[in-house]
């Protein structure tokens, strides 16, 4: 880890790759992206029971896969413009 010319050209890349992902999708944070992208509110499941059957109601379950699928996609595309 403390090899620069291994690591340091990776880390240039995660940190491209997240500034693509927040260019994209508009955040970083998981709770940003439930309020602002999914949901339209932060619906912290973790904070009260109100809160867990309420996101269980909006179904998000089901679309906290969205985030991370999206992401997936967005980073073959970026290996994919980083390779040409």
């Amino acid at each position: 880890m403390l090899d620069f010319e291994t690591t340091g050209p990776t880390m240039i890349n995660a940190q491209k790759f997240m500034a693509f992902f927040e260019d994209k999708v508009g955040y970083l944070y998981c709770s940003d992206i439930q309020e602002k992208v999914i949901f339209g509110r932060n619906m912290d499941p973790g904070a009260s029971e109100e809160n867990m059957m309420a996101f269980a109601e909006a179904k998000g379950f089901e679309k906290c896969g969205l985030a991370p699928g999206y992401g997936a996609r967005l980073a073959a595309e970026f290996i994919i413009n980083d390779m040409s």
